[in-house]
């Protein structure tokens, strides 16, 4: 009899631990980077970020049907863990869309309750078509696996083989597949499908990661775009060997940039090390809190000194060592002494009412991440970590979106940072186009919000003082049909108030290998206007 209830409560129980191990796959697959560094795939192929999030989440869902299935024998269990992960993940960008159409601000029109209905009704059947379809192929390849591996041990067909390998066995098998099989073929599509055939060939360009191509190291921004002349003010050759072009400060005697490296005077080496603090989120909702990465420089922990800070935002830290490798790259950088040890401080958007936060105060109230960055995330660092805490030695880094947030931020905060670092970024704050989709949902169209937001509208406002100690680094593809005139504008902007800047012109678009290829000398630009403010004197 209690032999009997054991085995009731274990098939009661049986279900449950099955949803559980694909809700833990579905994390992995997720904290893993796979699902970021599709997104990322997708967005740089021409999707609009909403497609790529609905097309991210499928794909995820199909994976873990699948891996369900082969591990599991349970295909009801699988579907619904699956289905329940592609919710979670979608969740925001549904919830943000049926907002917009609610309020009707999506290019005119008003709300279709039927219409949003179909949409719910399209997007469930989507994800029981899809679940069910990987289900049944994935049903079919485990039989014929069992059976295969019947033959080949001589143990019999059919059922028996089946009952054989349900075990731990196949889960095992299939958790192989997922640690090591899922990452190799994203380096497969994203590079070359001979790309781990090759030990110690050069790494070539990606779609979204890897390293640089040595072979492209002496010109990776292209020439320089004649249009906007350089101003030269203490300048250094290696700007220019990388095809940079610099504006000067106006009537500033200060320069620009120094040569100077008053921090090979406590050169480190070694590895960095990735750190992790939570703080509470800038959101209304759950999660009620969000985790800051920080990267901390060789020789962190045996120095004293202290250390000037970059602030990258909205993306995550997978985001940067899958498509730019950063934390090695900066861990050559420093130990060769080409720039000096630097704190970076990654902060992430992910978990936010908005697809896009453009790192902004939202109209509505329900996220406020520019203030929550500049009073709470700054003080933390500072407070955690032996920081330069002044203007001159913090920065703000970004791509994309986040090439929007560099300038916004500094030029709302100029008493936090004084330095903006943009790739391909856009000047104007809720602009509406193919790229930025999302861009102005914080803002809800609210002109008047968008213009005091909009970095072309403030630097306008800046004053000559104030301008002299401003520093934006800009690389972008000056002639991308967005970018470019959004560059542009941005450039004009500065040369017509005399605040410095660096630009860099890319051949290679809207994309993580124009940051790959860039960042060095971006970071070495960067290095040179710190020595030139005094950032490393005594």
């Amino acid at each position: 009899m209690a032999r009997e209830r054991l085995r009731s409560a274990g098939r009661l129980l049986r279900p449950a631990a099955h949803v559980t191990a694909v809700g833990v796959a579905g994390w992995w697959l997720m904290a893993s980077g796979v699902g970021t560094d599709t997104f990322a795939s997708l967005v740089v192929m021409g999707f609009s970020p909403d497609r790529a999030t609905l097309l991210t989440g499928l794909l995820i869902e199909s994976l873990l049907v699948a891996a369900g299935i082969l591990a599991l024998a349970d295909p009801r269990s699988a579907g619904l863990a699956a289905a329940g992960v592609f919710a979670a993940f979608y969740s925001s960008t549904f919830v943000a869309e049926t907002q917009d159409a609610l309020h009707g601000s999506v290019a005119g029109g008003s709300f279709d309750a039927a219409g949003w209905a179909l949409t719910v009704l399209t997007l469930a059947a989507t994800v029981a078509i899809v679940g069910a379809s990987v289900g049944v192929l994935a049903g079919v390849a485990r039989r014929r696996i069992a059976t295969a591996l019947a033959d080949m041990l001589a143990i019999g067909r059919g059922d028996r083989a089946l009952s054989r390998f349900r075990g731990p066995a196949l889960v095992g098998a299939a958790f192989a597949v997922l640690v090591v099989a899922v990452p190799i073929l994203g380096d497969m599509l994203n590079f070359e499908p001979d790309v781990h055939m090759r030990a110690g060939a050069p790494a070539a360009l990606g779609l979204t990661g890897g390293a640089a191509d040595p072979g492209n190291s002496a010109d990776p921004g292209g020439s320089a775009d004649a249009s906007i002349p350089p101003l030269a003010s203490g300048l250094s050759d290696n700007l220019f060997a990388h095809g940079g072009v610099v504006g000067s400060g106006g009537s500033s005697a200060a320069p620009v940039l120094s040569t100077a490296r008053p921090w090979l005077a406590w050169q480190p080496s070694g590895a960095s090390t990735l750190d992790k603090f939570s703080v509470p989120a800038p959101w209304v909702g759950l999660p009620s809190s969000t985790q800051i990465t920080v990267y901390l420089p060789p020789g962190y922990a045996a120095a004293t000194a202290r250390y000037p800070v970059i602030y990258e935002a909205p993306h995550a830290v997978t985001s940067w060592t899958t498509s730019t490798q950063l934390p090695s790259q900066m861990d050559t950088l420093i130990d060769s002494g080409a720039i000096p040890a630097e704190i970076v401080v990654f902060v992430w958007e992910r978990g936010g009412p908005y697809p896009d936060s453009e790192c902004a105060d939202s109209v509505d109230g329900r996220e406020w991440f520019e203030t929550w960055l500049v009073n709470t995330v700054v003080p933390a660092v500072d407070a955690r970590y032996r920081t330069i805490p002044s203007p001159a030695g913090r920065a703000v880094m970004g791509f994309s979106q986040g090439g929007y947030c560099a300038p916004m931020l500094t030029l709302h905060h100029p008493d936090v940072f004084s330095t903006a670092i943009a790739f391909s970024g856009y000047f104007q704050a809720g602009v509406r186009s193919g790229e930025t989709p999302n861009a102005w949902r914080p803002y809800e169209g609210n002109q008047t919000v968008e213009n005091q937001a909009s970095p072309l509208q403030r630097v306008q406002d800046v004053s000559n003082q104030l301008g002299g100690s401003l520093f934006f680094e800009l690389s972008a593809d000056t002639k991308e049909p967005f970018f470019g005139p959004q560059v542009r504008a941005f450039t004009d902007a500065l040369q017509r108030r005399g605040i410095p800047f660096a630009l860099f012109p890319t051949p290679l678009g809207h994309a993580w290998a124009a940051v790959r290829a860039q960042i060095a000398v971006v970071l070495e630009t960067l290095a040179e206007r710190q020595s030139a403010l005094g950032v490393f004197s005594p």
